[in-house]
């Protein structure tokens, strides 16, 4: 991306998840997404999921760590609803909605209320969510700093 945008890795997984396979599975993502560790400028993911193996990504990498409320995960429009994450957790998914969370908030911190949502109805994710190894949910929402504003990404 070479630092025109910025990128929030919106997080979901099983708790016994090591710190180990949650590093690898970013760099593996962010690799595949051709995506430079340096543009990476949230880690996020619900309140709920929250592990000391997350803390120690999140330090290690240098990548601040947003973590979310079920209702505002829920308040989010996702393309594809997470049957599993209802079921088990009562929200619309977890990847998706917090990527999606952690890019408006980057803009709302900005300044700039636009957003992709307003111009190609919401689709600001650039990945729907990947998962790895069936135990880690990855997705990405992307901010084009150029324009100040999320990028339709689908």
């Amino acid at each position: 991306m070479r630092n025109r945008q910025k990128a929030y890795i919106g997080m979901g997984f099983h708790r016994d998840v090591t710190e180990s396979e949650l590093k690898q599975a970013i760099l593996m993502f962010l690799d595949e997404l051709g995506i430079d560790e340096e543009e990476v400028k949230g880690l996020c993911t619900a309140d709920f999921r929250v592990t000391e193996a997350l803390k120690a990504v999140s330090s290690d990498l240098g990548i601040p760590l947003f973590v979310f409320s079920r209702s505002e995960i829920n308040s989010v429009e996702v393309r594809s609803e997470s049957e599993a994450a209802m079921k088990a957790l009562n929200v619309k998914g977890v990847s998706e909605p917090c990527a999606i969370l952690g890019a408006i908030g980057d803009i709302a911190e900005s300044g700039d209320g636009s957003g992709c949502q307003d111009s190609c109805g919401g689709g600001m994710l650039r990945v729907e969510r990947r998962s790895f190894d069936r135990k880690i949910t990855l997705a990405v929402a992307i901010v084009d700093v150029r324009r100040g504003r999320m990028r339709c990404c689908r």
